[in-house]
């Protein structure tokens, strides 16, 4: 699949991840890789400026995101500098070493509380980055201890029952709880 950015095409070569409003694939140009974000058809008009917002908003808060290259109202793409195509989420399936990864939630957990804004905790939305996290869901709302990473998801972060028995009953990659 080619995706057509302001007249430039970019090869898709996968799926990353997916959110309640879009799909992230990596792709390439040359020899150059990126990521894209494809936004959902069934998503508001308004839904590329509260997604760029969101992105704004998260990096003045210190989280950790990925940077928008290019942005295409009109095929509603975003273009993104090349991270990672893996997520936390894969890392576990995988089961392989995440310990790096669960101290580094609680950091920005404590980031995004001391802005006030919530963050959606779940792995699949993080991409893991040598060591580091790259949140992809830009849709932030305000901070609820409801809805912190102690009472959503801190559960999934490492090899628990609870982990095993979502991957048993979801398909992998997608992660949408």
């Amino acid at each position: 699949m080619t995706f057509a950015i302001l007249g430039q095409d970019y090869l898709s070569r996968g799926l990353i991840a997916a959110d309640a409003s879009g799909y992230y694939f990596w792709a390439t140009k040359e020899d150059q890789k990126y990521m894209i974000k494809a936004l959902e058809i069934r998503m508001p008009e308004n839904q590329m400026e509260e997604e760029i917002k969101g992105y704004e908003m998260l990096q003045k808060a210190g989280i950790p995101v990925p940077k928008i290259l290019q942005i295409d109202p009109e095929s509603r793409l975003i273009l993104f500098e090349f991270a990672s195509k893996r997520t936390v989420y894969e890392l576990l399936v995988e089961k392989e070493e995440t310990a790096a990864y669960l101290e580094e939630i609680h950091r920005l957990a404590a980031l995004a509380k001391e802005a006030g804004v919530a963050l959606d905790y779940f792995p699949s939305r993080y991409l893991a980055a040598e060591g580091k996290l790259i949140y992809l869901s830009p849709i932030s709302y305000p901070y609820e201890e409801a809805k912190d990473l102690a009472n959503t998801y801190e559960k999934y972060w490492s090899q628990t029952e609870e982990l095993e028995d979502y991957i048993k009953h979801r398909l992998r990659f997608v992660s949408i709880p």
